[in-house]
């Protein structure tokens, strides 16, 4: 199977496109074709509503600079909602969170079937931190996502957000790790 000829493949300066429906044999096949060490980027894929990128680090970094440049002028939440820095945790939070209503229904729409969610790792606390730092005074608000999503362990992942996010910056990773695995795996913790 060659890139160029299949219609699921859109090549880019600095990777690959696969749009949605792609058969997973051809999702195969072209991340094989690609050069030792590619990766998948989510949050590019997301900006061009597709269903994975492929490429090499340093230009998937190229990549979202460049679309964070074509961004820059939006408003603050459409640029979360257009940019690449998010995931199911994160858009979660913004969902709960958002000011403009077309907003909060597009965050919802991202959502899909996968959320609303907790961070499970380190990598998605991190996204939810960021966001966080770009909307000063929603860490107050954190409570309104437990309220949101009563269903979900917000409600159990709030009182521990102070002592996460120290964690997190400190880089002590696998603490932050750890204690979001017991909040997400713990039967007690309902």
């Amino acid at each position: 199977m060659k890139t160029e000829s299949n219609p699921f493949v859109v090549k880019h300066q600095y990777g690959i496109l696969l749009k949605r429906g792609i058969p997973v044999t051809d999702f195969v096949t072209v991340g094989q074709q690609l050069p030792k060490g590619a990766v998948l980027n989510a949050g590019i894929a997301s900006h061009y509503d597709m269903a994975a990128c492929m490429g090499m680090p340093d230009d998937l970094a190229k990549w979202e600079a460049e679309i964070a440049d074509e961004i820059a002028t939006l408003p603050k939440e459409r640029q979360y909602l257009e940019g690449t820095d998010w995931g199911i945790s994160s858009m979660t939070v913004f969902a709960a969170l958002a000011q403009n209503p077309i907003n909060r229904q597009t965050a919802e729409r991202k959502l899909g079937s996968f959320g609303p969610d907790l961070p499970a790792d380190p990598a998605d606390f991190g996204r939810c931190h960021r966001l966080l730092l770009q909307f000063p005074g929603w860490k107050e608000r954190l409570p309104e996502v437990a309220k949101a999503y009563p269903n979900t362990k917000w409600k159990h992942l709030v009182p521990k957000w102070e002592e996460l996010t120290k964690l997190y910056e400190e880089e002590q990773h696998k603490a932050v790790h750890e204690q979001l695995n017991k909040i997400n795996r713990d039967p007690e913790i309902s």
